[in-house]
């Protein structure tokens, strides 16, 4: 079949996970949301879904989501259950010729039933797949019988053209760079990688209209912005480098600007979540960016994730002159021992120092920790809760650690016959109590040391110390949003 650009419709699908355990989710999918934008620009008629956001849920904390973790598989043997008849509904009323799906390691099993769901609608539609775990193992997609290709790196050049070979009736792919697909003869045929594109400014910022009931998402859930790609550490427990190269890209501080007003003017967005993986990464960069800000006094307040290290006084309160009313750190661990395995490359002074410069400037912070690692025992799992205790986060996150492929240790875990390439991916997830792939403490003994430390790690979220440190850091009495936001946040829990 042979279509005009006019004629070819897309439909790019966040496919659920945390919906079907219960969990309130804030944020759209900006890599989905980008490639759509491109595509429309090139004439297409794109659409994004995305199956996770639900505003009448709630937040639910961590124990109550180890409880509810199982609810995930229960959802997808149940033709009947209610988010799977609402996709069915979108794929059926949008009626796409391509459908594109993003796709995590723990959401393989929800993308396979959703590409089943396309072909059982319509046997036509041609199903394509990406993502971190799509770039890394391709063939754990193109197992499925209802999965044609697989998009590897980073998607909007490779979707776009891959999009424009079948608008013109191509039935080759050979030529695309960056794709997996199946040959006639059912074998996987891998062609060449792309290279990352050049200029981050070439392509447009994500257009929220293309995101299906964009008019239920609350301001600040469509105020996520990605300002860089790319992250130059070599963490173990990540797999960012391959896509990104260890390179980091930086759109321009024009182009930000330019996207933030889009959000204020079409959105009344008032506080901006950027999304880089370090967002001080180039200080000179951000220095100028918050210069920006004071002068053309924007009027938002915004958030942003970065390392220890990565932070000074003088940034931060730059930084918090120029809106910022939240920094969120990654910790990771209380050990030094496994400090040095995850090869983060920070240390301890780095953390407290961050934390007493977070304290003296009234800055509100967020430290992530994980455990689990490959060889933690009970011991440094321990030391991990004592860190969190003395450097004292306004607010803390506790994750489980997941072996993702392309990263060093998945390749260990592997080597370790604590996983296999072809094993269900349904528990790999940052909050699966079915994670444990440390040689050094049992499966039974991990549960219950997993239990204890999202208890520990809840109640210090709810403590009365911990509220107070967040009311004056939040500054209350000055924006009573911040107050509101906090106490609806804190009943969702409590609720629990």
């Amino acid at each position: 079949m042979q279509y005009k650009k006019t004629d070819m419709k897309i439909l790019l699908i966040e496919p659920p996970f945390e919906r079907f355990i219960g969990q309130r989710c804030e944020w759209y999918p900006i890599g989905l949301t980008s490639i759509a934008t491109l595509l429309h620009e090139h004439g297409y008629t794109t659409k994004v879904y995305n199956a996770e956001h639900d505003n009448s849920l709630r937040y639910i904390n961590t124990e109550v989501y180890l409880n509810s973790y199982n609810r995930y598989k229960e959802c997808l043997n149940d033709d009947g259950n209610y988010i799977l008849q609402e996709i069915i509904h979108a794929i059926t009323e949008f009626d796409p010729d391509v459908v594109g799906i993003s796709v995590k390691s723990v959401k393989i099993p929800v993308t396979i039933k959703i590409a089943e769901i396309c072909k059982r609608i319509n046997k036509n539609i041609i199903v394509v797949t990406g993502g971190f775990h799509a770039t890394n193992r391709p063939e754990d997609l193109l197992r499925s019988e209802h999965i044609d290709i697989v998009v590897r790196g980073e998607g909007e050049e490779t979707f776009l053209q891959l999009v424009n070979s079948i608008s013109s009736g191509s039935h080759g792919f050979d030529n695309i760079n960056g794709i997996s697909f199946k040959g006639t003869d059912g074998a996987i045929i891998n062609t060449r990688d792309r290279e990352l594109m050049g200029a981050l400014d070439n392509i447009p910022f994500p257009m929220r209209e293309l995101i299906w009931g964009y008019e239920k998402y609350a301001p600040e859930q469509l105020g996520w912005i990605m300002t860089s790609r790319g992250c130059p550490y070599d963490c173990a427990y990540c797999n960012s480098k391959t896509i990104w190269n260890r390179r980091v890209r930086f759109v321009s501080l024009d182009r930000i600007f330019e996207e933030i007003r889009y959000l204020k003017k079409a959105f009344n967005a008032t506080h901006i979540t950027f999304m880089d993986d370090s967002f001080t990464v180039n200080r000179k960069r951000i220095l100028e960016f918050c210069k920006m800000l004071i002068e053309q006094k924007i009027g938002i307040t915004w958030s942003c994730l970065t390392r220890a290290d990565l932070v000074d006084e003088e940034i931060v309160r730059r930084m918090k002159a120029a809106g910022c009313v939240k920094f969120d750190i990654g910790i990771e661990s209380g050990s030094e021992r496994i400090q040095k395995l995850i090869n983060k490359g920070i240390d301890f002074s780095d953390v407290r120092r961050a934390s007493d410069i977070f304290k003296k400037c009234g800055m509100f912070w967020t430290g992530f920790f994980m455990m689990g690692f490959p060889t933690e025992t009970k011991d440094d799992i321990l030391k991990t809760l004592s860190f969190m205790k003395e450097v004292r986060p306004n607010w803390v996150y506790l994750s489980i650690f997941t072996p993702y492929p392309g990263s060093k240790f998945y390749d260990m875990a592997k080597n370790d016959a604590m996983i296999s390439d072809d094993e269900d991916k349904s528990s790999f997830s940052h909050q699966s109590p079915n994670n444990c792939f440390s040689k050094d403490i049992s499966n039974e003994a991990f549960r219950a040391i997993t239990k204890v430390m999202f208890k520990e790690f809840n109640s210090y979220n709810n403590s009365l110390a911990s509220l107070l440190r967040r009311a004056q850091s939040r500054k209350y009495h000055k924006d009573p949003k911040n107050f509101i936001h906090d106490v609806r946040k804190a009943l969702s829990w409590l609720k629990n």
